[in-house]
């Protein structure tokens, strides 16, 4: 892996880094609680997108002599995508829940555990040139961090907007707020394309056991 110098860049080969059990808990949750909700915005956006199926429901219905009118075909061509919805709500809250944990982590995590630390001592580190590659690192994962926050923060205000007066009753700014959390999906898919394609490069060339690191905590310095 990496080791961090008195200026606070890295050198590799040196050492490998060590990860605290809660913050390799929190990766994992997290990674499979975005996989899951991405996922679920897939197949709705997909197989499952009603205007994709409301044909094939007609054409049933009509098969059966059923009578029926075109809000009960809509009705039955969004019935499992609105379940999927659901669970993506709750997915949602549990998204939400690791972030809150995450903040706290970095009230009571050793300094060098914390993002805050980090960032802070690669921005103010003296020699630029040495360290932008891990400078631009921390400000993305910040970055991450904050988008995952807008997407906790605007499915929550939909998700609770009767209990929200500037959102009760408001369409256009439900709207808003639902077109806000739709497209900040995109650049939270890209740092996760960009995410994993890093850590196959260091696996591949000089920082081999970022991945087993993050699942059994790494070694210690040598």
């Amino acid at each position: 892996m990496i080791k961090e110098s008195k200026q606070g860049c890295n050198s590799p080969g040196k050492t490998s880094k060590k990860y605290h059990p809660a913050i390799r808990c929190w990766h994992w949750a997290n990674t499979l609680l975005i996989t899951c909700s991405l996922l679920i915005v897939l197949v709705n956006f997909t197989l499952l997108k009603p205007e994709n199926n409301t044909a094939f429901v007609q054409t049933q219905l009509t098969s059966l002599s059923a009578r029926y009118t075109l809000q009960d075909v809509l009705t039955f061509a969004r019935f499992f995508s609105d379940k999927l919805w659901v669970v993506h709500a709750y997915i949602g809250f549990g998204i939400a829940a690791l972030l809150v944990f995450r903040i706290i982590l970095e009230f009571i995590l050793s300094s060098q555990d914390r993002l805050g630390y980090k960032l802070k001592s690669y921005l103010t580190a003296a020699r630029f040139n040495t360290c932008r590659h891990n400078k631009l690192i921390k400000i993305t994962y910040a970055v991450f961090y904050f988008l995952v926050l807008v997407m906790a923060v605007t499915g929550l205000s939909v998700a609770y907007q009767n209990d929200l007066p500037v959102l009760k009753g408001n369409v256009a700014a439900v709207r808003l707020v639902l077109d806000i959390h739709y497209y900040t999906m995109y650049p939270i898919i890209a740092f996760i394309a960009a995410h994993i394609t890093g850590v196959i490069l260091a696996e591949r060339k000089d920082n081999p056991g970022i991945v087993s690191g993050m699942i059994n905590g790494g070694s210690k310095s040598s």
